[in-house]
């Protein structure tokens, strides 16, 4: 367990008064955390960074969404539809970040704890992300299907889930599953979220 101060510490563990960082948020209050939250509190610290580096166009998160989203996969093609994003550019980037962010953080837990549907749009809810798998119509069409389909390492992966940026545009479909581990990460497959797209709605 690892005790964090309101006004003493931060997310990055310094102790005292830091001008590095002046987001309000990421400071706690006085309480117990364990190991997890110590590491999303410093994941937190990451996005507040890289916030204060990057400009309002969303595709500048491309570089930074491995130290960002550590949990997530992307497809290799995933931000390829940033671009037809509709919106203001600097709303979009802050909303993509809270969307990944929850993915990142919460989703693998979540998945393993409901199965179903309607509790896990729930608990997205609570945390602000609205989300649902593909209706009957989509399942449906073979063409749609086929484009939600996504290679990962030769894996593949359906990505029906998608996370709603607007109620009726801008998605990042995604899929719960497992990925091979990487060379420092033991013989164990890794549970992960993989991101298949991030564009303005597949056909």
């Amino acid at each position: 367990m690892v005790r964090l101060k309101t006004v003493s510490g931060c997310w990055s563990g310094r102790v005292g008064a830091c001008t590095d960082c002046d987001e309000p948020a990421l400071f706690l209050e006085d309480e117990w955390c364990t190991e997890d939250q110590k590491r999303l509190n410093a994941l937190k610290g990451t996005r507040a960074s890289v916030l204060r580096v990057v400009g309002s166009d969303p595709a500048e998160l491309e570089t930074f969404a491995p130290d960002m989203f550590p949990a997530l996969t992307f497809h290799p093609s995933a931000w390829n539809g940033i671009g037809s994003l509709q919106g203001d550019r600097g709303e979009l980037r802050d909303a993509l970040i809270h969307h990944l962010g929850v993915l990142n953080d919460s989703v693998v837990q979540l998945w393993e704890m409901e199965s179903e549907t309607l509790a896990r749009q729930s608990a997205l809810g609570a945390m602000g992300v609205v989300a649902s798998p593909e209706n009957g119509n989509t399942r449906r069409n073979s063409g749609a299907m086929a484009a939600r389909r996504f290679v990962f390492d030769g894996q593949i992966v359906s990505c029906e889930w998608h996370t709603k940026l607007r109620p009726n545009i801008n998605r990042i479909y995604f899929s719960v599953g497992q990925r091979p581990p990487r060379e420092s990460e033991g013989d164990d497959p890794i549970d992960t979220v993989f991101v298949g797209a991030i564009v303005d709605h597949l056909t």
